[in-house]
C-alpha cells in the first residue's frame, strides 16, 4: 500500500494530529489511525497486532503484580513475541527455499 493512497492517508494523519490540542488525545489518534492503517494493509496483521499487544498488556501486569515471579513473567513475554515473530517473519522465507530446492 505504498501508494499515493499511503502518502494520503499520511497527509491526514499528519494534519489531523497537529490540530489535536492535547497530547493524550494525540496519542488515541495516532493508536487508532495505526490500526485503521493496519486494517486496510492486512487484515490478519490487525488480529496479530491487537492479540499481541493485549499479550503484553497481560504480561506488563503480571510484572507489576508480581512480587518474586517478575523475571519469569518478563522472560516468558519476551520469548512468545519472538516465537511470533519468527513465526510471521521467517517460516514463510524458508518454506519458499525449500520449496524451490525440492
Amino acid at each position: 500500500m505504498i501508494t499515493i493512497q499511503f502518502f494520503g492517508f499520511l497527509l491526514v494523519g499528519m494534519i489531523v494530529y497537529w490540530v489535536i490540542p492535547k497530547q493524550y488525545y494525540r496519542n488515541i489518534w495516532l493508536s487508532l489511525s495505526s490500526l485503521i492503517y493496519l486494517y486496510l494493509l492486512d487484515k490478519n496483521a490487525l488480529v496479530i497486532a491487537v492479540a499481541l499487544s493485549i499479550f503484553s498488556y497481560i504480561m506488563a501486569s503480571g510484572i507489576e503484580k508480581s512480587q518474586k515471579g517478575k523475571a519469569v513473567w518478563h522472560k516468558s513475554g519476551v520469548i512468545v513475541i519472538i516465537l511470533v515473530l519468527v513465526y510471521f517473519k521467517y517460516l514463510g522465507f524458508f518454506n519458499t527455499i525449500f520449496s524451490t530446492l525440492i
